[in-house]
């Protein structure tokens, strides 16, 4: 009976995911339809014509590459406002859309259900949800639309069954802090005043967030969250790369396999979910059928007319702009995101970095994956287990104090415990950072090389467990939905090591 009722409730998204990898034309020219029907008679929908559009070509012919603020005079009044955070780019409002929200709960629904159908079982779905993310209360603002962070919106939206599964409760995220939230999750999630534990089957949220929670319960209670929900099947991150995080991921909610959670992610943004991974694949299946993909160039993003590819007209493994339109009420818009296409058969592709976001002070073009991948690559060489790291491009006219004047080169900030953190330990993980690099990027690579190279060898400044979210708490950037920038324009003072770990030692 029991597997009789799993088939019979996996059906439909097995449907679905046979679909995306099968047929991503007709899912994409199917959903364009759709979102050009919905908005033809909307203020934007007349504004760019969008009734007397015909399929794929015309519209790229027809409907120009948008940013937010071509939108924004067109944006009708939402359901809701999500607030971005600024990351990346300015701070902005999203509109949220009922379709919109449909879509996003349908693409956690896919993951989930794609989780049941690899174990041909419904243990996933069966137990509760822990989901740490930035859910502080909305607000309404003078137009009377409430605004806050989308992931909120999205609980909020979430049928009342559902939302009686999800740990934390409205409770938690009415508290004014994020410290005082923290302590809160950790009491519902170890079972508050000696109460139940709960039978968490799924965790979300964002990899650092997640290992701070972990962090909190083992100095709260003195237990993994591995140990405290034996059933965790499946641990779903989003928001950054988690591959810099995986170790330690593991180590605190358990090793993939037989008896331990999967690990998956879901590549998303304010504007829209854009895929998810749907099997052991650190790739990701495009949601086809929900949102309008294409890719361009990132050179040519600001071109009159720039070339614009569907994703199967993409070159593998080239990094291409990602843009969309979505059920946000966005059309032809760039997400400011980079993606390669890494497969066809089926296509996949995986976020390579942001449009504006390198580090190239001498043509080297690196992008926030290759430094997350070369981060894992140098630590697994040397079997060390480093917490955040980041990067500074630092021009030649920063570099005279080095002893290789006229030469740019890359300053590597990367936490490490005290234990580890020994002079010997900056030169060899410099030395094993720089190798990965060169394997992962031919521009980095072909600019180390010579006796002369126009890239000076690199440094590592080892920082102390923590200094990251010091600085980010120091600049009022707390809760779930911040993130530590993997590529930075310059070194922040309060990220400068102290004297007493003033290790910056180049390779």
């Amino acid at each position: 009976m029991t597997g009789a009722l799993s088939r019979l409730a996996l059906a439909r998204p097995r449907r679905r995911l046979e679909r995306l990898r099968r047929d991503p034309a007709g899912a994409q020219a199917e959903v364009l339809g759709r979102l050009l029907a919905a908005h033809a008679d909307t203020p934007l929908g007349r504004a760019l014509g969008l009734a007397g559009v015909r399929g794929p070509a015309d519209f790229a012919a027809r409907v120009p590459l948008r940013g937010f603020e071509a939108h924004r005079p067109h944006l009708p009044r939402p359901r809701y406002w999500a607030q971005t955070t600024g990351t990346t780019a300015g701070q902005k409002d999203v509109p949220v859309t009922r379709a919109l929200l449909r879509a996003n709960a349908a693409a956690v629904q896919l993951l989930l259900a794609s989780r049941c159908l690899e174990l041909g079982a419904l243990r996933p779905v069966l137990g509760k949800v822990f989901f740490l993310g930035a859910c502080t209360p909305l607000a309404r603002g003078p137009d009377g639309v409430l605004r806050g962070a989308a992931t909120t919106i999205g609980l909020r939206e979430r049928p009342w069954f559902f939302r009686r599964r999800v740990l934390p409760g409205p409770e938690v995220d009415a508290l004014p802090s994020w410290a005082e939230r923290m302590d809160a999750v950790v009491a519902q999630a170890a079972g508050a005043a000696g109460g139940r534990v709960p039978d968490v089957r799924v965790a979300f949220g964002m990899p650092p967030w997640l290992l701070a929670f972990a962090e909190r319960l083992a100095a709260r209670r003195g237990v993994t969250p591995r140990a405290l929900w034996p059933g965790l099947e499946l641990v779903v991150t989003g928001g950054t790369f988690a591959a810099p995080y995986r170790r330690r991921l593991e180590a605190a909610f358990g090793a993939p396999g037989p008896g331990g959670p999967a690990y998956r992610a879901m590549y998303s943004a304010t504007e829209g979910f854009f895929g998810v991974q749907d099997g052991p694949d650190p790739a990701y299946l495009p949601l086809w059928d929900s949102i309008y993909l294409e890719l361009v160039p990132p050179d040519e993003l600001d071109a009159e007319r720039p070339t614009r590819l569907r994703p199967w007209e993409a070159e593998l493994d080239r990094d291409y702009a990602l843009v969309v339109s979505s059920w946000a009420g966005l059309f032809a818009y760039p997400v400011g995101d980079t993606v390669r296409v890494v497969s066809r058969d089926p296509l996949r592709l995986v976020p390579t970095g942001r449009v504006r976001r390198w580090a190239n002070v001498a043509g080297e073009k690196v992008t926030i994956a290759q430094v997350e991948e070369a981060a894992v690559r140098a630590a697994a060489s040397l079997g060390l287990a480093l917490g955040e790291v980041a990067l500074v491009a630092k021009p030649p006219a920063d570099d005279a104090p080095t002893g290789a004047p006229g030469r740019p080169r890359h300053r590597w900030l990367v936490e490490a415990a005290p234990a580890r953190a020994s002079a010997a330990l900056a030169p060899a993980l410099a030395d094993a950072l720089d190798g990965a690099l060169a394997a992962l990027s031919p521009t980095y690579r072909t600019r180390r090389e010579g006796p002369t190279p126009a890239l000076a060898a690199p440094e590592v400044t080892l920082l102390p467990p923590g200094r990251f979210q010091a600085w980010l708490e120091a600049e009022g950037r707390t809760g779930a939905h911040h993130k530590v920038p993997r590529i930075l324009e310059s070194l922040p003072p309060a990220l400068s090591p102290a004297p007493a770990l003033a290790l910056s030692l180049s390779a």
